[in-house]
């Protein structure tokens, strides 16, 4: 499992080394069904939770939270789930609360960050 401070220092200095061209997707999350197959494709526990799955309802009809999903299409055509993105709307701004990868490692890895970095600063 790569440390917290690997994982910024990919961020700062870049996409991982030998990067090839991918197409990066970064969705917001409309609908429960989505949810639950965004779950379903990273293994979590959104897939058979009913509470996991109201408790995030409720926040997005609240508008206090809002659900993202990373993907990267490769140039071989494979699609990666790379990671689900919950992003709190507060007061002083929009907060990402947080970024779940693919199971069984639950961090997302440094090439997600890397593109998460990139998007939060676009927006």
């Amino acid at each position: 499992m790569a440390s917290i401070a690997g994982l910024v220092d990919s961020v700062r200095n870049g996409p991982p080394t030998g990067s090839v061209p991918a197409t990066v997707r970064i969705l917001e999350i409309d609908s429960l069904k989505r949810l639950v197959f965004e779950g379903q494709m990273l293994g979590n526990c959104l897939e058979g939770r009913l509470h996991s799955q109201v408790k995030y309802v409720s926040r997005v009809r609240q508008r206090s939270s809002s659900y993202w999903s990373m993907t990267i299409l490769r140039e071989d055509g494979t699609l990666d789930y790379e990671c689900l993105v919950e992003v709190w709307h507060l007061r002083r701004g929009n907060v990402i609360h947080q970024a779940e990868g693919p199971r069984p490692r639950t961090i997302p890895t440094p090439e997600a960050w890397y593109w998460l970095s990139a998007w939060c600063d676009e927006q």
